[in-house]
């Protein structure tokens, strides 16, 4: 395979290496990667990985190495950009620190935290694995991954220095999914920043950013938690305090905030109907789900039970918003946490929600999920007739499960 330079035969080669080689495999992969630095990407990633899954200690300094020189993303280079023509430098620097992580050991994780001041906004290396422009906010960096992963995989500690760093990679725009749990990027940033022991400092600062006057913010997190991604097609970024929200409801673990969080999701439901007052409902309604505050529930019903979508008029077509209602719909949120906190008596709400079309499809979905872990089997009857005759598929297929699990847990 070195001698007609197949590249796809020696992707392989290097993949099983990495599985037998043992030390004198670890030792052909580095000499390898040290005689072809420019060589065709997929076998020089795959040799990167090798040497990570041989554990190979004698490979830190070569992979540490490769992760500095390819910090920087490109500019501009030739070839066309969202084909892939920028992308080698970012993900040789994404495996060299995926293997570190592989590998461990305090040289490794040394190399992998001195990386992260040194990383480029995190929209640069989406754009150079080809993002549309428009869209580099949506999604999360391929390096910024790899090194959380690796920190992660490590359990380190040392990470405290650079969270303005990863409280500002990530990734949030209006074009992007929004989920009511953490998606991994985010679950990846809430672990290593509660292992520096700074969570409580990035909770602090986000609560003041939504009028926490008791908050004690931290300087050097007071730009970083309020500053939004790039949102060209929007024309405006987030608000500071929806970002804020954002931030808090990913790094915020611990039940003893919740009612704070609980205090600032108020202040922000009773304000006027603003952009801002949908996003910061929406994040901090799944933030008190994820923190299981029972004493959110009425808050959360009150939300619910407010004006549905429809009674703010309809966009005429061919505008892709069909509500007038200030997008996102938070109490698609709110009738989610009302399923995490676990409270029955929210049954006979969920189920008017489900049954009532003025309500946005997104909330009336997420009050079919609740409805789900909410219901028992006196329940499993009428459950059974709005599933059987649900006329939206989304939201059928939710309730047919539903009734399907209680009708197994009858058995």
């Amino acid at each position: 395979a070195r001698a007609t330079g197949d590249g796809a035969a020696l992707q392989e080669l290097a993949e099983a290496t990495g599985h037998v080689g043992g030390s004198a495999g670890a030792a052909a992969l580095r000499a390898w990667l040290a005689e072809h630095p420019d060589g065709e990407l997929r076998p020089v990633l795959a040799a990167m990985r090798a040497l990570g899954w041989l554990r190979d200690a004698a490979a830190v300094p070569l992979l540490a190495r490769t992760l500095n020189e390819h910090l920087a993303p490109p500019s501009e280079a030739p070839g066309d950009r969202e084909m892939g023509a920028w992308q080698r430098p970012v993900y040789l620097a994404a495996t060299a620190a995926e293997a570190l992580g592989r590998i461990g050991g305090p040289e490794a994780e040394r190399a992998l935290l001195a990386a992260l001041p040194e990383l480029a906004d995190f929209q640069a290396y989406t754009l150079a694995c080809g993002d549309h422009p428009w869209l580099v906010g949506c999604h999360s960096s391929p390096l910024h991954y790899r090194l959380l992963e690796a920190l992660d995989a490590l359990g380190s500690r040392g990470a405290g220095p650079s969270v303005p760093v990863l409280v500002r990679s990530l990734p949030m725009d209006k074009d992007r999914a929004l989920l009511f749990e953490p998606d991994s990027y985010e679950a990846l940033t809430a672990r290593v920043i509660q292992r520096s022991g700074r969570a409580g400092e990035v909770v602090e600062t986000c609560l003041a950013w939504l009028g926490d006057a008791a908050a004690a913010r931290a300087p050097d997190l007071w730009e970083a938690v309020s500053a939004s991604p790039h949102a060209e097609a929007h024309i405006r970024p987030h608000s500071p305090a929806a970002r804020a929200a954002q931030e808090l409801s990913v790094v915020c673990l611990d039940p003893a905030y919740a009612p704070r969080v609980r205090a600032a999701a108020e202040r922000a439901w009773r304000a006027s109907e603003s952009e801002e007052r949908s996003w910061v409902c929406f994040l901090l309604f799944r933030a008190l789900g994820r923190l299981g505050d029972a004493a959110s529930v009425d808050l959360l019903r009150t939300a619910l039970a407010g004006p549905d979508e429809a009674s703010f008029g309809f966009h005429p077509p061919p505008n892709h918003w069909a509500y007038q209602a200030m997008p996102p719909f938070f109490r698609a949120a709110a009738a989610r946490a009302l399923g995490e906190l676990g409270d029955p008596t929210a049954v006979p709400l969920l189920r008017r929600v489900v049954e009532g079309f003025g309500n946005a499809t997104a909330v009336r979905c997420a009050a079919a999920e609740a409805l789900g872990k909410l219901a028992r089997p006196a329940d499993l009857p009428a459950l059974s007739r709005l599933a059987d005759d649900y006329p939206e598929w989304s939201t059928r297929r939710v309730l047919e499960e539903a009734r399907d699990r209680l009708r197994a847990a009858a058995r």
